[in-house]
Formats: structure tokens, C-alpha cells, sequence
């Protein structure tokens, strides 16, 4: 059973409305009880309260692809623009998420300044 639904999915799949729905019990003031034990009121608070916290999540879903559409529309403007966008999702993946230090990152972007001189006719620097 998959907990988590695709990444890119804006929908929750029903693994992840029952990890919800565990959360939600386990902060809310509702003594753990099993489905049978549940007032039908109890149900209904429930599932308001996954519905809205659904909603918050594809809320937020969809304004972080509007932010990286934007992004990548930004990139698309100019050579600079795209040279920039590379070499911050470069540093995030390759050297933030691994922990790798600054000078690591540093001696790449060296490495690669012949490379963003031939995309825009000078070397580059996001710092």
C-alpha cells in the first residue's frame, strides 16, 4: 500500500487520507476508538477536517507549480536567466541535499565558467 501519492500528483490518493486521518486523531481531543465506536457526528467533524486540510494541501500544490512555472518562464527570458536557474537547482540538488561543502560547489561553478561564457559571452557568477 503506497503511504504517499506521486509527487506531482495535486491529488491526495487514499493512502495518504488515511496517514491524515492517523494524524488528525492523534492531535485532535477525540480518545482513540475504533471506526465502529465513532458518533456520527464525530465522523462528520472527521471528515470536514480531512476535507479542509485536502484543500490547504492542494492549495498549496498548486501555488508551488504556479511559483515554478514562473520560475521556469523567468529562465526562459534571457540566457542569464537560464544559466542562474541552473546552477541554483545544480548547488540545491547536487551539493546542499548532499551536504557538500560551499567550496565544492564553488570549484564546479569555476569549472563550468568557460561553458556559461559561450551561453552569454561572460563568465558567470550568481553570488
Amino acid at each position: 500500500m503506497r503511504i504517499f501519492s506521486h509527487p506531482a500528483s495535486p491529488t491526495c490518493s487514499s493512502g495518504s487520507t488515511a496517514l491524515l486521518l492517523a494524524l488528525l486523531l492523534s492531535f485532535s481531543d477525540i480518545p482513540p476508538v475504533s471506526a465502529q465506536e465513532l458518533t456520527p457526528e464525530q465522523m462528520e467533524s472527521l471528515k470536514a477536517r480531512v476535507a479542509g486540510l485536502r484543500e490547504g494541501l492542494n492549495s498549496h500544490l498548486n501555488q508551488r507549480n504556479s511559483s515554478a512555472g514562473d520560475e521556469f518562464a523567468r529562465a526562459l527570458a534571457s540566457p542569464k536567466a537560464a544559466v542562474e536557474l541552473f546552477c541554483r537547482c545544480t548547488k540545491l540538488v547536487n551539493f546542499d541535499r548532499e551536504g557538500r561543502p560551499e567550496s565544492d560547489y564553488r570549484a564546479w561553478l569555476d569549472g563550468m565558467k568557460d561553458q556559461f561564457k559561450a551561453v552569454h559571452g561572460r563568465p558567470h557568477d550568481p553570488a
